[in-house]
Formats: structure tokens, sequence, C-alpha cells
């Protein structure tokens, strides 16, 4: 159904961009992003709020293949479909947590609607160069990873929560933290949903904030990495062949791309 709505909006917006310009291709997108987060949400059962464990629940609900490989800087991550394993995505593990978290649903977004196409992401791209594909791809992270009945009765809460009845800077960071992206992400979709002046986090970064000393002046550790090498269906996979002497733990280590000590270590709680 997904892929469906996708291929007619694609072709829709090819056309009528034509007669009504950049601008409605813009909202267009941006409307068919949201509605497939809404529904891929509703559909894993994850309500309207953040999603903790998004590779766990992409890998396990979902079935998707994740890998996370060190890359160079400019690449976020790499998707793949085969029809023996089905849908694979490589997340560039020198990335930070969030940034991860980011391509993981980039990523996902393609297998929804663009399945069988495989697809580098790459970090510094212009938006209005993109095919719509690409557009489509780049707009759904924040709707998924921040819906937008959720981010806004969060947002309502804290202010109602403050003495001045103000969201601080303080509050951006801490809700950042709560949603697991980055402070620029969500400065830049509370700024799109009117929540927060236009230009906001340009004010932020300019005026001297380093995002990594507040967090750690807050008290706001870094989110975990979850950054397995290999996918959990392959380490249970592993362990099992380890256990039926299929394979020595060496080589059992170096599937995993760990050492010996380390490799006992996953073994003892997979």
């Amino acid at each position: 159904m997904t892929q469906l709505i996708c291929i007619f909006v694609i072709h829709l917006t090819a056309k009528l961009k034509i007669i009504t310009g950049v601008l409605f291709q813009y909202s267009l997108i941006e409307r068919t992003a949201e509605a497939i987060a809404l529904e891929e949400r509703q559909r894993l059962g994850l309500g309207d709020g953040p999603i903790p464990l998004l590779r766990d629940t992409l890998e396990q609900s979902v079935g998707l293949r994740i890998f996370y490989l060190k890359m160079p800087s400019k690449y976020s991550g790499v998707y793949t479909y085969d029809e023996k394993l089905g849908g694979c995505m490589a997340i560039n593990a020198n990335h930070p947590e969030e940034r991860r978290r980011w391509s993981l649903a980039y990523g996902y977004l393609h297998f929804l609607a663009h399945r069988l196409t495989s697809v580098v992401g790459l970090i510094e791209r212009q938006y209005q160069k993109m095919p719509e594909s690409e557009q489509l791809a780049e707009a759904f992270p924040k709707y998924f990873l921040m819906p937008t009945s959720g981010l806004m009765k969060r947002f309502n809460n804290i202010c109602r929560a403050n003495k001045n009845q103000k969201f601080t800077p303080t509050n951006l960071f801490i809700l950042a933290r709560y949603y697991g992206v980055s402070v620029e992400a969500i400065a830049n979709r509370l700024e799109e949903m009117e929540l927060l002046p236009s230009g906001t986090w340009e004010r932020l970064h300019y005026g001297g904030f380093i995002v990594r000393k507040v967090q750690e002046e807050l008290g706001l550790e870094a989110i975990l990495p979850h950054a397995d090498t290999t996918p959990a269906h392959y380490q249970h996979l592993a362990i099992e062949a380890l256990d039926l002497g299929l394979i020595t733990e060496g080589r059992f280590a170096n599937f995993l791309n760990v050492d010996r000590l380390e490799a006992r270590r996953i073994a003892s709680i997979l």
C-alpha cells in the first residue's frame, strides 16, 4: 500500500510541479512523508512517543538486516535489497548515535517506498537537486522519529511546567535527548511546526553553544550506541553454529568482527 501511494505521488508531483511550482512539490512530499510515518508507527504499535530501540524495532518487527560499518564521514549509510535476505542496511558506525538513528529511518523509507532500488546516503546534498524519491526519504525521519501529535503535546507540557510558560534552550537540549535526535534536528522540527521562531537553531549555533559541552553541563549523557557490527539475527545463528561445534571460537569472533574476549561476552548474553 505504501509503495503504491509513493509511486502515485512521485508521478503526480513530476507533472504538477511544472504547473504549480516547487512550493507545491515540497508540500506534497512533506505530507506524503508524514502520512507514511504515521501509517508505519500505527502498524508497528509505536504510538506517538519516542522510539528508544529503533534498531531493534526495525530488525525484529520489520525483518531488516542492519549492519554498522565504518565509512568515510560523508556517507550516512547504504540500503539495498536481496530476494533471499530482504532489506539490508549498512549504517556509518563512525557517526554519533543520533545521526545513525536518522540514517536508519532514512533507509527504512527506501525499504517501504523504493524497495528494489539500492541507495547510497550522503550527508551534504542540495534538496532541490534531489529526485522526488530522495526528497521523500530525506523528509521521512523527522516525522517517524518526532511525530507531530506527540511532539506538540510534549512541547506544551514543558511550557506549562515552566514558570514563565516559555520554552528555553535547556528544554531544547532535554527534548532532543528524549527523542534521540540531534539538537539541530529537534530545533528545525519545532521551527517548521511554528513552535519556535524561525532561525532559533542558527542563533544558538552561531551564538557559541557547543552541543556536547551544554549536554555535559546539564548532565545529559550521550545516547548509548547500539553499534553491533552485525544484525542480532546473524549473531544468534553464529552462536547456534558455535554451540553445535560447526565453527570454532576464533571463527565466531571473526564473524562478529571482535576479539575472542568480546566474542565470549556476546555469547554469554545472547
